[in-house]
């Protein structure tokens, strides 16, 4: 288990280094999409 805080870019900085020193490079794609109505 990593921690990770998106709201805080020195979070993401350090994760992104422990995560490059335990497995290499981490690709991701996220996905996101929603539908509203009203009525």
């Amino acid at each position: 288990v990593m921690e990770l805080d998106l709201l805080s870019l020195d979070s993401v900085r350090r994760f992104a280094a422990a995560w490059n020193a335990r497995s290499g490079p981490l690709h991701v794609l996220i996905n996101n999409a929603g539908i509203f109505s009203i009525g």
